[in-house]
């Protein structure tokens, strides 16, 4: 299952996670041409590959408690400290780029939904 189907997304983060990160963090890739040419697209498809090994969205609902809760405290940290999404990605997505108020969303999110599973009896 999906991230979606598994937690408590407003309209605005679903709309930002979806935007900065799925990319790399999901099953869900929007392969722009540059990705179809060699080399780049050996770079992409390893940053792709390296993201989801990191963090898949679209496996949300497979990983257990624990790994969500996990996942979630370092989407915090990396989104809090501007470190994701990464520069280079950002070169080509502008669209991407998280504003000060953006990066407050998610993380607030990231917050709300640890403290949700946290609270969570069984799983």
């Amino acid at each position: 299952m999906t991230v979606e189907a598994q937690t408590v997304f407003t309209p605005p983060v679903s709309a930002l996670v979806k935007t900065a990160c799925f990319d790399c963090h999901s099953n869900e890739t929007r392969w722009p041409w540059y990705s179809y040419v060699a080399p780049v697209s050996w770079l992409v498809a390893d940053d792709v590959e390296n993201g989801r090994r990191h963090l898949n969205f679209s496996e949300w609902g497979k990983y257990p408690k624990s790994k969500r809760v996990l996942k979630l405290g370092q989407i915090y940290e990396q989104v809090s400290k501007d470190e994701m999404p990464i520069q280079k990605y950002l070169y080509m997505h502008s669209d991407a780029r998280l504003t000060a108020a953006e990066r407050d969303s998610i993380t607030d999110w990231t917050e709300r939904e640890r403290d949700r599973l946290m609270e969570e009896k069984n799983n």
